[in-house]
């Protein structure tokens, strides 16, 4: 799930939208923040925050915050991504 979309199912939907996003705009970056990993066995869990940057102008960069969580399964020698979610963060989070 990207933020904002609907849910995408099977193989074709994911990389097609994938597409569609680096394809809507001429500047991406993502740098990944405040990452955890848990490896149960053949499988991981991976949170983190990611931050967005796009559409570089004269007033800068356009800044998106999205928390995301990522499993994997390990087939072989490598990681296959099975889920991925990701939500705008929409306020800051306040510790109490």
């Amino acid at each position: 799930v990207h933020p904002g979309w609907p849910m995408l199912r099977g193989r074709e939907q994911v990389l097609r939208s994938w597409s569609a996003v680096m394809a809507g705009t001429d500047y991406i970056q993502f740098f990944l923040t405040d990452v955890q990993v848990s490896v149960l066995g053949d499988t991981a869990i991976v949170t983190c925050a990611e931050n967005v940057l796009t559409e570089v102008t004269e007033a800068g960069p356009r800044n998106t915050a999205v928390v995301a969580t990522n499993v994997l399964v390990r087939r072989g020698d490598a990681w296959k991504v099975q889920v991925h979610h990701g939500s705008p963060v929409l306020g800051r989070l306040v510790d109490e």
